[in-house]
């Protein structure tokens, strides 16, 4: 607690409102890298940002959504990607405001944003490589902002609701990313890719975002 609350501080140090404080914290989320891990591809981020924020002093919460996994279409092969995934974002009161603020735009680092609308470009669709091509990575302090749940109403397919924090998600029987390969939304990959040794998603996704990073979008990962 300490080292975050270092961390925190180190952050802010600069800043001379709330929202600059928040804005700050949700900087270095977003320029963490964006890859997936064994709890997700926005999980690992969605709980450290609440945990800046709680420790700047902000009331802060996850919210859990079962969406299409169509914001993913690119980053798993044709023939191995799940149906749907559980996303999660940060709901954060900034004062003066009362009001809850939804935001996710720091789940993709810019880097990686702007290579993915520009490959979402060139193949014509609205959403993938772990992007909308409406969405956002900057954030005012003050607004909502999205980044992959842009389309709410047109995206979620279930509402797990809020919670403090990510180990509730994971409890939730609702909860999309568990089974005995880590990250292998186990009920949901196509047949072909459960057949895979454990640790493939990671390296494999990873290296085709990894890729399309690189590439600036104007090449990518081939499927």
């Amino acid at each position: 607690m300490a080292e975050l609350q270092e961390l925190v501080l180190r952050l802010t140090g600069g800043s001379t409102t709330p929202a600059q404080r928040a804005v700050a914290l949700h900087t270095f989320v977003r320029d963490i890298a964006f890859g997936f891990t064994a709890q997700g591809h926005c999980n690992p981020k969605a709980s450290l940002f609440v945990d800046l924020l709680r420790a700047a002093g902000f009331q802060a919460r996850i919210h859990a959504v079962n969406i299409d996994a169509g914001i993913l279409a690119g980053c798993f092969p044709d023939w191995a990607g799940p149906r749907r995934v559980t996303h999660t974002y940060t709901e954060v009161q900034v004062p003066p405001q009362e009001r809850w603020i939804r935001v996710d735009s720091y789940t993709v680092d810019r880097p990686l944003h702007e290579a993915a609308v520009a490959r979402l470009r060139l193949e014509g669709r609205p959403m993938g490589w772990g992007v909308h091509a409406r969405g956002t990575v900057d954030w005012d302090g003050a607004s909502d902002a999205f980044c992959q749940y842009v389309e709410p109403e047109a995206q979620a397919a279930e509402d797990l609701g809020v919670f403090d924090s990510i180990e509730q998600v994971m409890r939730h029987p609702l909860y999309l990313h568990r089974g005995p390969l880590g990250l292998t939304y186990s009920s949901l990959l196509r047949p072909a890719a459960l057949l895979l040794p454990a640790g493939w998603v990671q390296r494999v996704v990873n290296g085709r975002v990894d890729a399309l990073r690189a590439a600036g979008g104007e090449r990518g990962a081939s499927s």
